[in-house]
């Protein structure tokens, strides 16, 4: 479908705010064209930024700037390729909660691992790729584990207690404490840019997961609730609304656990719709 602006020439992108039509849009028949992001509660798109530009990234559903860039430098970190959003290991996107954000809650986002961070294998162990968090505290953040660059971890506070654990996925239980026995890498040196998707619900279920970009299925899925043990549960609540007051991509509430290098290449919000 091509798309023509108001003097006839052809327009490569179309941006609108929620609910509006474009006034200066329209397929080939005529018909005026609704911004293709409405159905998101947010989308963000990090390619081709500016690194003069360290705090703000435009939400593509309303069409605003978002002030959500946190530890954005324009040196070490920003917009420095034309693929996306370049991390320091002290960088990332703070997403503030709201109670208009969906009660089951699905956060997508794309990351390319540096080849020379997966070679070395140190830079990416005990670090995260989004979190939920409260203050300066984790309450669910997937991870990748403290002994191992290819193996999950999730970091977080359990139901009734309030300090952080955390289990990796080859160390997981069902609620009995049996031990589940999950094995095998998730990822190699030839898939290094990654589709990452967490799904909280309402009654304290959901999923993590994650998949090379060129994959058809997910390379591993954990569903929630995740057990360390019989009397260690994540994730610790119900309502990430009521437990949490913002959502981080690409680090932990600390801000000391990015991947140095890593590229946010995209991310989202949307309602999860069973």
């Amino acid at each position: 479908m091509a798309l023509y602006d108001i003097s006839g020439q052809t327009m490569n992108k179309v941006y609108a705010a929620v609910g509006t039509e474009l006034s200066n849009a329209w397929d080939v028949n005529g018909t005026p064209l609704a911004n293709p992001y409405a159905s998101y509660y947010a989308y963000w798109k990090f390619a081709n930024g500016d690194s003069s530009n360290t705090t703000t990234v435009k939400n593509l559903v309303t069409n605003q700037d978002d002030s959500i860039l946190v530890g954005i430098d324009g040196s070490t970190s920003g917009y420095l390729t034309d693929e996306g959003l370049t991390l320091s290991a002290t960088s990332g996107i703070r997403i503030p909660i709201t109670n208009d954000m969906p009660d089951d809650i699905s956060v997508f986002m794309q990351i390319r691992i540096p080849d020379e961070a997966y070679a070395n294998q140190t830079p990416l162990r005990d670090k995260s790729f989004l979190s939920f968090v409260k203050g300066n505290k984790n309450m669910l953040a997937p991870s990748i584990e403290k002994y191992s660059h290819a193996w999950p971890a999730i970091y977080g506070v359990t139901e009734g207690r309030t300090t952080e654990t955390n289990v990796a996925w080859r160390y997981d239980t069902d609620a009995e404490g049996n031990k589940l026995n999950h094995s095998g890498m998730w990822w190699t040196g030839t898939q290094l840019t990654q589709d990452a998707n967490l799904v909280l619900c309402g009654d304290g279920s959901g999923k993590y997961r994650m998949a090379d970009i060129h994959s058809s299925n997910w390379s591993f899925s954990w569903e929630f609730p995740i057990y360390a043990g019989s009397d260690y549960k994540y994730p610790g609540f119900t309502s990430y609304k009521d437990a949490c007051d913002a959502i981080i991509l690409g680090n932990r509430a600390d801000m000391q656990h990015a991947i140095p290098g890593a590229v946010l290449i995209a991310a989202f919000i949307v309602e999860f719709k069973s």
